[in-house]
């Protein structure tokens, strides 16, 4: 079904509904009659679901309007024609699934107060900042409104941003080029929000990571570091990666080396940011890249749609993209020295809000690593499941775990019962509407803690008790944690005086694991794609599994 999408806008924004169909095909945009914001905002036609916001501060803020023509304005006044702003954004997204405003920047080729334009009450660029803090601040606790930073936006763009000619003819503020950049940031919000941004970066070693050939100059001759203006540009290359691991994203090599050449420079050079246990895996061989990256995905239980390939080598990236078109290959800089730039350019990894998961998401791939090297000398799988020591924690929805579990909800699709999306609000409104229950299942073990990585909802219905939702993180995929789910989830629904639990399965491209999981699981398929239990029997628990719930 198609997305639909509505944009709000102060100036004639009709540039933008193909770009947008560009970057997000099979998508329908309309756009709202030029200049009327917040009549727009007052409208709420029953088809949207996504509501862009793009206004310029002279129009939206009175008291900027004065402040431009160089008026004195008192802060306050400011901050009132912020919060009605606000408040109409906020009763708006009421009714849409997802609102993203545009901020504010200062008017394209307006000085100023020049050296005094930061003065509180005076300065342009100060009311500018006060004004975006202060929206930023007002919509904080509205869960589905989210800021796209323009300033960041004009920052990068090198090409001509506006021309007069435009805007007089027909009140088009902007060139094409930049309606294209606005667009891509409206396109990167949204695979942000859907689940479908990028979480695995494959990196290649030679001339990538490191300056040099290392079978040539060997782990000594890098250049790495130092005081040659290559080597500090590696250096900082492999900072911005090991950011990037703080916000949950993954790394992994594939580099045509000798294996333990590579590694011994990886451990032993110096001037190395990024150590072994920075990649959750790699493949460092002289096979082919493309088949490598398959190999690495599948380690690590990631589509090709989740990952990102740089290379310096421009056959290798051609070679990949298009062996693998689902992969993300950006074009990358001859020029070392610009490698940092291009990795901070790509927006493919914005993401709604940052969960603790996310966080550590890097750490957690390095310990899988851990348990595959143990499973793999274990003397069977039962042998390595009970020797890892595995703890699940439960609790209900809250607002500790919120973030994680609309997440799960929204990007998890082969282990998942209903594949419904929803966000925090539908959540919670859903599990207040009768004797309905959902919970998360956090899962440690003796190498480390996965996170949050299941999700169960529960609807007791008299004797009847359906789990609408079953959803797991590849992550725990195999280890008896999807038994403890369904039986923590029969056990609740006993307690609630309920007879018969039962599963309904929602097919799609991609959930055939949960199904191979119901086919299993002991539950009587009655109908096709109907799963039942008698509560009559408690369902079999793995006994080597501790569990426990909070209250």
């Amino acid at each position: 079904m198609a997305r639909k999408y509505r944009i709000l806008a102060d100036f004639t924004a009709d540039l933008l509904k193909p770009l947008l169909l560009k970057h997000l095909p099979g998508s329908e945009v309309t756009v709202a009659p030029y200049g009327q914001v917040f009549q727009g905002l007052k409208e709420h036609p029953a088809a949207t679901e996504t509501l862009v916001v793009f206004s310029r501060i002279e129009n939206t803020l009175p008291s900027f309007q004065a402040l431009s023509q160089f008026d004195p304005v008192d802060k306050a006044a400011l901050d009132r024609d912020v919060d009605y702003f606000a408040s109409e954004l906020r009763e708006a997204a009421r009714h849409q699934e997802t609102v993203l405003v545009f901020s504010w920047s200062i008017p394209l080729g307006m000085r100023g107060h020049g050296m005094a334009d930061y003065r509180p009450g005076q300065g342009l660029r100060y009311a500018v900042n006060r004004a975006n803090n202060r929206l930023a601040d007002q919509l904080a606790d509205v869960n589905n409104v989210f800021l796209l930073d323009i300033e960041r936006v004009l920052i990068n763009f090198d090409a001509p941003k506006t021309n007069a000619r435009f805007w007089y003819a027909g009140k088009v503020p902007f060139t094409l080029p930049f309606f294209e950049v606005c667009a891509r940031e409206i396109a990167a919000a949204i695979h942000g929000l859907s689940g479908t941004s990028r979480r695995l970066i494959v990196v290649d070693l030679d001339n990538t990571l490191w300056g040099g050939i290392l079978g040539d100059v060997g782990w000594e001759g890098l250049k790495l570091g130092g005081h040659d203006h290559v080597g500090e540009a590696h250096v900082d290359f492999q900072r911005a990666l090991k950011a990037l691991t703080r916000r949950g994203i993954i790394l992994a090599l594939a580099s045509k080396n000798y294996e333990s050449n590579a590694l011994e420079a990886i451990e032993k050079h110096p001037e190395m940011v990024l150590r072994k246990d920075d990649f959750a895996c790699w493949r460092i061989n002289w096979q082919d890249k493309a088949q490598n990256i398959i190999e690495i995905t599948k380690a690590v239980n990631l589509g090709l749609a989740s990952v990102v390939f740089l290379d310096d080598n421009p056959a290798e990236r051609a070679r990949v993209r298009e062996a693998l078109p689902d992969v993300l290959v950006p074009e990358w800089p001859e020029d070392p020295t610009d490698y940092t730039r291009a990795l901070h350019a790509l927006t493919c990894f914005d993401l709604p809000a940052l969960s603790e998961e996310d966080k550590k998401r890097a750490v957690m791939f390095v310990e899988e690593r851990a348990r595959q090297e143990l499973q793999q000398n274990a003397g069977s799988e039962e042998d390595w499941l009970r020797s890892i020591d595995m703890k699940v924690q439960i609790a209900p929805l809250n607002s500790a775990n919120q973030a994680r579990i609309v997440q799960l909800f929204n990007k998890t699709n082969q282990f998942n019962l209903a594949t419904r999306r929803a966000n925090e609000n539908e959540l919670a409104a859903w599990v207040a509407d009768g004797d309905r229950y959902l919970w998360g299942f956090r899962v440690s073990d003796r190498f480390g803690d996965t996170g949050l990585t299941g999700i169960v909802t529960l609807d007791v219905r008299g004797e009847e008790a359906e789990v609408v939702d079953f959803i797991m993180s590849c992550r725990v995929m195999g280890r008896k944690v999807e038994e403890a789910m369904l039986g923590v989830a029969f056990a609740k629904a006993t307690e609630r005086g309920a007879k018969l639990g039962f599963a309904r399965f929602q097919p799609t491209k991609r959930n055939q694991p949960m199904l191979e999981f119901l086919k299993r699981s002991g539950l009587s398929e009655d109908e096709e794609n109907l799963y039942r239990w008698n509560l009559e029997s408690a369902y079999p628990q793995p006994d080597f599994l501790t569990i426990s719930m909070d209250a």
